[in-house]
């Protein structure tokens, strides 16, 4: 066996104990040497409804929250914080914060930042937001938390609770809380070095990847942004000959 195939086998071994330990919930149901390493479950990210008020006021301020792993999956308002809640209209608004989630994680085994997808329930067009694609998290800034061989996936799911309950809020609350890294061309094109990891998630270079199709989108989007727009969402990375047609105004 070659050296490289039995450090894939053995990273691959470990995400998947990794996972049955800390999320139990979520079934392996698909896993290859030289492809991806597929999980599907449900998760229930609220565990405690007394404090679901004070949770909502932490994240929307983005203070820590405790995220539990194991015998028991979920997240809880954290019993260090010292700040004194009030009464939440947000949590009153949203009512029975229990919900379940099935999702899907795959990982792809390379320098690809694995993709949790929403399964059930279904991520609508009026519900999307901080999505990777049409159904995917977009948990965190790759480029400043980019995918390497030792990220572990367990932290990456334990983003993907807290995005669960954000998007639940957003779903039933009508805003998104806590901070948000803007999505727009030219922020990106300002925040994101070209050596850094790449916005969508791919594990090139920015350099290497969008970053010249931001810049060409930046100039296009200037005459005929709204057409550009529909076409080719911010999520997409097309190649950039596909961009001619906008080059007449």
């Amino acid at each position: 066996m070659h050296p490289t195939e039995s450090r894939l086998n053995a990273r691959t071994f470990g995400k998947i104990e990794e996972v049955a330990l800390h999320f139990p919930e979520l079934e392996l149901s698909k896993s290859r040497d030289h492809g991806e390493t597929v999980w599907e479950g449900w998760l229930k990210p609220i565990v405690s409804q007394p404090d679901y008020g004070a949770l909502l006021d932490d994240l929307d301020m983005d203070r820590h929250v405790e995220v539990c792993t194991g015998p028991v999956v979920g997240i809880r308002h954290s019993p260090t914080c010292t700040v004194e809640h009030g009464d939440s209209l947000l949590a009153a608004k949203i009512g029975n914060p229990f919900r379940l989630f099935r999702i899907r994680v795959t990982d792809f085994n390379d320098s690809k930042m694995p993709l949790c997808q929403v399964i059930e329930p279904e991520i609508t067009h009026r519900t999307r937001n901080h999505t990777r694609g049409s159904d995917g998290m977009c948990l965190y800034p790759p480029w400043r938390f980019p995918w390497t061989e030792r990220s572990s996936i367990v932290e990456l799911l334990k983003h993907a609770m807290i995005w669960l309950i954000k998007w639940d809020v957003f779903d039933r609350g009508g805003r998104w809380i806590g901070s948000e890294t803007p999505h727009s061309f030219d922020y990106l094109l300002a925040n994101v070095s070209p050596s850094d990891s790449c916005t969508c998630f791919s594990g090139k270079e920015y350099g290497q990847c969008c970053r010249y199709f931001h810049i060409t989108a930046e100039i296009i989007a200037k005459h005929r942004r709204n057409e550009f727009l529909r076409i080719y969402p911010l999520y997409l990375n097309p190649f950039p000959h596909a961009l001619s047609r906008f080059l007449v105004c």
